[in-house]
């Protein structure tokens, strides 16, 4: 058997034998191992060494067999009688050999060793990286025959270890399992990772949404996987609610190529009704990479956002953060703003420049019923309309107010006081000595100052503001209050 041992070794690395001399010849036969295979070949045969102590001798440290890939065939070969602490360092650095070994050697070898043992509930973690990293070089028919059924009946162990690890790895077989196969198999094992009570659970599902999403049809996208994500915008950690922030945000900008999602990916109703009020509820959040996180978001989806929403409820959340005690923060918070503004603006050119022409046009229906209120509003109207400015619409309407206030004030007094007060004026006109003077003359001097000083503001087209006047407490006297 010796002997044999030592033609199989020249033969591997020196071709076919023809004759016997050939033995004699070292050839490509590493070093280390030639010297073993002389040993094999001696003529006496209390000297020839045996096969079990060729295996022995090769096997010592340094040797030639001393090697990480014959360590892995030999455990794997005896992995059923190994302690659990021995597979627990084994299984801890395969990931990091099997790229060394031969591909047909991992395939056949390894991988359904590895399978077995998750089969019967042996493996972990450890052993689920091993899998992925050999399904990596598979075709698509041998990957769905072989590790498919098993990546799917590990979604539903209770191993919180095996759980975040398929988590992990999310990315890195999703793609190969079909897309009907992850809607009813995978997707309700993965959902239960939102309400697992371990953070780590919790957050590993969040980062792993990104991957499955691209797997799931619109209706289970927007039903399921964006209102879960939603409900962790408020949950206690804080990390938490900043990772789901930023999935919601890919999430909704996949339409532009950030993902590859099915139909049109979030729909515009989930958008308004369930992603909007979230992001308004982040912005008050306590901690600053939530409130970042926030602003990222709605900044990015700002054109889906409703101008008249932006302008009712985004604009008011946003202020506060403009003048917020982090930096990052505030400059999230400027460039969101403006985003909206120009959204809002956009959004206001569409607009009609005035509704006056419409009340104006109601007016004369009001007219004709006798509503005296409908004639103050057309005088309002008319006046609005003829001027260049708001400004001098407020100074006519003002005009108008205050005149009518005084004609108003004659005509509601009796006819017998109007004509007595008509007969009194001129008498106290002349008795300039009189009480009564003094008051027709207090009276009428304010009256005819408010009535010169609203007719210049009227012929100047606006208000008229007097510089010289500010401040001066002596013209305001005692009339603050």
């Amino acid at each position: 058997d010796g002997w044999y041992l030592a033609c199989l070794i020249c033969e591997v690395y020196n071709g076919g034998l023809r004759s016997a001399s050939q033995l004699q010849t070292q050839g490509q036969i590493p070093a280390p191992l030639w010297t073993l295979c002389q040993r094999l070949l001696a003529q006496d045969l209390r000297r020839r060494m045996a096969p079990s102590e060729f295996l022995q001798m090769a096997s010592r440290k340094g040797g030639f067999l001393d090697s990480e890939f014959i360590k892995a065939s030999i455990f794997l070969e005896n992995i059923a009688v190994k302690e659990e602490d021995e597979k627990t360092t084994f299984f801890s650095g395969l990931d990091k050999l099997i790229p060394g070994f031969p591909q047909a050697f991992s395939k056949y070898k390894i991988l359904p060793e590895l399978l077995k043992l998750m089969e019967f509930g042996g493996g972990d973690a450890k052993v689920l990286s091993g899998i992925i990293q050999i399904g990596k070089d598979l075709e698509e028919q041998e990957y769905n025959d072989l590790v498919t059924p098993a990546i799917i009946q590990l979604f539903s162990s209770n191993d919180r270890a095996l759980r975040f690890s398929l988590l992990e790895y999310m990315d890195s077989f999703i793609q190969a399992i079909p897309s009907a196969v992850v809607s009813k198999r995978v997707f309700p094992n993965f959902v239960a990772g939102f309400l697992d009570a371990a953070p780590a659970i919790r957050e590993a599902t969040v980062k792993a949404s990104l991957a499955i999403a691209s797997k799931l049809g619109q209706k289970t996208l927007n039903a399921d996987l964006v209102k879960q994500l939603v409900r962790l915008v408020a949950d206690p950690e804080p990390g938490i609610r900043t990772n789901a922030l930023i999935c919601i945000g890919k999430l909704c900008t996949a339409k532009e190529g950030v993902l590859d999602l099915d139909g049109d990916g979030v729909s515009e109703s989930s958008h308004r009704y369930v992603i909007c009020p979230a992001l308004l509820q982040a912005l008050r959040d306590p901690f600053p990479p939530v409130r970042s996180a926030s602003l990222a978001v709605s900044t990015a989806c700002a054109s889906k956002w409703e101008a008249p929403e932006i302008a009712r409820r985004v604009i008011p959340c946003l202020s506060p953060l403009l003048i917020d005690g982090e930096k990052p923060v505030r400059t999230a918070a400027f460039k969101c703003l403006n985003a909206m503004v120009g959204r809002v603006e956009a959004y206001s050119q569409t607009l009609p420049d005035t509704m006056a022409k419409k009340v104006a046009a109601a007016t004369p229906a009001a007219t004709n019923a006798g509503l005296a209120s409908g004639s103050a509003q057309a005088e309002a109207a008319a006046s609005m309309a003829a001027s260049d400015t708001w400004g001098g619409w407020a100074v006519s309407s003002l005009s108008s107010t205050f005149s009518g206030a005084l004609s108003l004030a004659s005509s509601s007094l009796p006819i017998g006081q109007q004509q007595q007060q008509q007969a009194i004026s001129p008498t106290v006109a002349e008795g300039s000595g009189s009480e009564k003077s003094k008051a027709s003359a207090t009276f009428s001097e304010p009256a005819a100052s408010t009535a010169a000083t609203t007719k210049n503001a009227v012929s100047g087209g606006g208000w008229e503001f007097n510089d010289d006047a500010w401040g001066d407490d002596a013209a305001v006297g005692d009339g603050w209050d």
